[in-house]
Formats: C-alpha cells, sequence, structure tokens
C-alpha cells in the first residue's frame, strides 16, 4: 500500500474516530446518560417548559427518572403529569406543565405510586397535603395509611392553608357544629380571601345560624364575597359562586329595605389576634374597644376602658361558642354607646394601620 493511501486510510480512521465521539458525547448530553438526580430535574423542567411540544415528551422521560431516584419535587411534577383528570378543586403545584400530553402519558396507578412515595417523605408543602384530601376524598387514594381525608384537611389547615381552612369549616357545618365552622369560614376569608367562606359566613348571618340573625352584616360578607371574586382570588370559583353571591346580596337588601334598612351607620373596625383572641379596634385606630377570647367552655367577648383597662366580664358581657358571635356584640355593643341605641349598623372590617 502506497504512502498516499497509508495517508486517506489515517485520515479516514482519525475522522471516523472524531465523529463516534462526538456522536457519543451528543447521545450522552442528549438522554442525559450518567446524570444526577438534579440535572436530571433540570433537564426534564427545562424542556418542560420548552414552546414546541416534541420536546415534552422528553421533558417528561427526564422528570420521571429523577422521581424513579427519590427525588420529592420530580415525584410531586410527574404524578401531576401522569394523573388525568385532577380531582374537581385540584391545585397544581407546576400549572405551567399542565400540556395536552398530559391526556396522552395518563397513567393512574404509575401517579400513585409517586403520590403515595411524596407522602412518606413528607416534603411538601401545605396545599400538596390539601390536594392528598382531595384525592382521598374523590376516591383517587383509595388505600391511605397516614389517614382519611378530613384528617388531610385538618393538618393542611393547621398549616395554614385556607382552602383546608374552609373545607374544615363545611365539615363542622355538615355536622350542624355552626360556632366553629364560623370559626374556620372566617379565618380561610382572613388569611386567603376564600369567597366561598365569606358566603357562609354571609349565610349564618341571613339565617342566624350560630350568630344573631343580622341582614345588614350579611349584606357586608355578601359584598366581601364579590370583592373577593372580582380581585381574581380562586378564579377557579368565580362562575360557580359570582351569580349566588349576587342573588344572595339582592334577596338579603330586599328583606332589608321591607325592615325599613335605611340610614344605616358604617362602624371601620379593624382586628389583631389569632384563632382564640381577637382584639377589636374601632374608631381611633389605635383604640382598642374590645376584647373576643376563647375560654373554658366557650368565646367570651368585653368591653374595654383600653388596652390597659380590660373589663372583667361581667353582666351584659357575651358568653357564647362563636368568636364572630362575640366580635358581632362587642361591635353592636360600640355602635350603641357611640352613636345611639336603636340604629343599624354596618360593620367595615379594614386592614390594619
Amino acid at each position: 500500500m502506497t504512502k498516499r493511501r497509508l495517508a486517506w486510510l489515517g485520515g479516514g480512521l482519525a475522522l471516523l474516530l472524531v465523529v463516534a465521539v462526538w456522536a457519543g458525547f451528543s447521545l450522552k448530553s442528549r438522554y442525559c446518560w450518567e446524570c444526577s438526580e438534579q440535572e436530571l430535574f433540570e433537564r426534564g423542567t427545562d424542556l418542560l417548559a420548552a414552546e414546541h411540544p416534541g420536546e415534552w415528551e422528553r421533558g417528561l422521560g427526564f422528570m420521571l427518572k429523577a422521581a424513579d431516584s427519590g427525588m420529592p419535587e420530580a415525584q410531586l411534577i410527574a404524578a401531576e403529569l401522569l394523573l388525568d383528570p385532577w380531582p374537581e378543586q385540584y391545585v397544581p403545584s407546576y400549572p405551567e406543565f399542565a400540556h395536552p400530553l398530559r391526556t396522552e402519558v395518563a397513567d393512574r396507578q404509575r401517579a400513585l405510586s409517586y403520590f403515595k412515595s411524596l407522602m412518606a417523605s413528607k416534603a411538601y408543602a401545605p396545599v400538596v397535603e390539601y390536594n392528598f384530601g382531595l384525592l382521598a376524598e374523590g376516591g383517587v387514594l383509595k388505600s391511605v395509611d397516614s389517614g382519611d381525608a378530613q384528617a388531610f384537611f385538618r393538618r393542611a389547615a393547621a398549616r395554614g392553608e385556607v382552602r383546608a381552612m374552609f373545607k374544615v369549616g363545611m365539615q363542622f357545618h355538615q355536622q350542624g357544629d355552626y360556632g366553629q365552622a364560623m370559626r374556620w369560614f372566617d379565618e380561610s376569608f382572613r388569611q386567603g380571601g376564600h369567597p366561598q367562606a365569606a358566603l357562609m359566613v354571609g349565610d349564618y348571618f341571613f339565617h342566624g345560624r350560630g350568630v344573631p340573625k343580622d341582614l345588614q352584616e350579611a349584606i357586608s360578607w355578601y359584598d366581601k364575597t364579590l370583592n373577593s371574586l372580582a380581585s381574581g382570588s380562586m378564579p377557579e370559583l368565580r362562575s360557580q359562586l359570582l351569580p349566588v353571591a349576587k342573588n344572595r346580596m339582592a334577596i338579603a337588601r330586599g328583606y332589608l329595605k321591607r325592615q325599613g334598612g335605611d340610614g344605616v351607620v358604617p362602624v371601620a373596625y379593624h382586628l389583631s389576634g389569632g384563632l382564640n383572641e381577637y382584639r377589636v379596634f374601632a374608631g381611633d385606630p389605635r383604640r382598642q374597644v374590645a376584647r373576643v377570647f376563647k375560654v373554658e367552655g366557650g368565646v367570651q367577648a368585653v368591653l374595654t376602658g383600653g388596652e390597659e383597662n380590660l373589663q372583667a366580664a361581667g353582666e351584659g358581657g357575651y358568653l357564647g361558642d362563636s368568636m364572630n358571635g362575640g366580635l358581632h356584640w362587642a361591635l353592636k355593643m360600640y355602635g350603641e354607646q357611640t352613636y345611639g341605641a336603636g340604629k343599624r349598623f354596618e360593620f367595615v372590617h379594614e386592614k390594619a394601620p
């Protein structure tokens, strides 16, 4: 063989070697061979967020590898992609990945295996625990060692998830414990503007469930419902609740008008405290006018003579089973002392200064 041919052959072999090495690196990079679970996760999220649908399935493949390695965040994304359909009111942790791909790759059993692994890890946010409650409530999680739907909702509510607070309130409502239900509905609205919780409180005042019947207070809560819906809070509830809230507002106003509801005195107030105690401020923003707090066997409310001169509970005070009932009593007493008895008041809750 001539030197020239040998040179051509050597060059060809070198070129093939370069191509082979390049192809190997390209395949290794494309399929993420020897990648860590974090690299798989990052590659998966990048591809799932791509504009081209052709990249989504590759992204899912990387995400499944990361999920199979035990990464909780990857397990959550993979479970949500594989579970189709979601239960009603499910709150996706990654709505940006809610691709049409879900209907093509749906695998309920695999999704449930990821959910259960995630559950065992306890590495999840309160909203995910709320979603577990929905999955259990809807029969998707048919056998859950760590509790039933209500247990999930109670734990999520204790962690500050406002949707779960509403669910706990509905549980007490269905049991006829309106005092406890009102407490959770009020907290759900105060912490997260839950419009359905405000609607339920309005209904309680309209019908006198657990609190004195008060059409003006019902109207105030229906108005809060409408404002919450208008602000975009929980948009998934808007189409369902908007006509209901408008209808109940109209009915309550009609009743109030027939009862002579003109000349209503607005009373602005704000609160401090938490689930077990409200400190009520009205008039001068720095002036505390009442205190509502839990005691053994119920809820007590007292008017105050200022922050340093709390009155003792006595004759004419409030003792009941509802924080909202105590609040309503305190505001009404304050209104009558300030503006005169026999008037109708509109109590307007404002943010603390």
